[in-house]
């Protein structure tokens, strides 16, 4: 069961989650001259429907004199979490099992690169944004692409988050400026076997996009 939990305000959330996913991401050509990264994106996205928030008068969804009472839109995403080529010692997607994050603060030491974490690896929107003062992310193979994600931790303004879900992996690739799906692909595969999964290609413009979804029988 999938949830989404912690505290806004100071006032404890216990939400309904809306949709979830877990995804690998990059791209290439998004400005002239752009160098292929070194470094591959994992997306966590969690999001609750838009609630209105009014812990002093909970019948009442109107803005008055109220400083806390408003219009929440929950959504956590690690939308700066980026994983290293050696975070996949076997080339695979499965190399994510068993993975842990643990970021304590901006110019702590960041265990997956060796380096110390320069931004944030992740935001959470009440009303809004938040960058994460601190975190803890985990990741498990349940089995077929399908992962069991936690992610807990605080808010820069004090807001705590504590996420849980389960959802198939994906991949979400963008090539540009003339870049092609061979190459964007080549460049994922330095970092998981792209032949694990079922891959589906758009065009629009001088763009190309790539998404795919772990294949039935891996």
């Amino acid at each position: 069961m999938p949830s989404f939990r912690g505290t806004y305000q100071g006032f404890p959330l216990d939400l309904p989650v809306e949709a979830a996913a877990v995804s690998l991401r990059g791209g290439l050509g998004r400005w002239p001259g752009q160098t292929p990264r070194e470094t591959v994106n994992l997306v966590i996205s969690v999001q609750s429907p838009r609630f209105f928030f009014n812990p002093n008068n909970a019948d009442t969804a109107t803005v008055d004199d109220d400083d806390v009472a408003s219009w929440l839109s929950p959504h956590l995403l690690t939308e700066w979490l980026d994983l290293p080529a050696k975070a996949f010692p076997n080339s695979s997607f499965r190399d994510l099992d068993g993975l842990r994050v643990d970021f304590a603060g901006l110019g702590t030491l960041n265990a997956l690169t060796k380096e110390d974490w320069f931004e944030t690896p992740g935001l959470v929107t009440f009303y809004g944004q938040e960058g994460f003062r601190s975190a803890r992310i985990a990741l498990d193979h349940r089995s077929g692409g399908v992962f069991a994600v936690k992610a807990e931790g605080e808010t820069e303004l004090g807001s705590r988050f504590d996420v849980a879900f389960e959802a198939p992996l994906s991949i979400d690739l963008a090539a540009h400026r003339g870049h092609s799906a061979d190459e964007i692909l080549a460049w994922l595969g330095g970092f998981v076997d792209v032949d694990d999964f079922d891959l589906a290609t758009k065009t629009h413009d001088d763009s190309v996009y790539v998404s795919g979804a772990v294949k039935a029988r891996s």
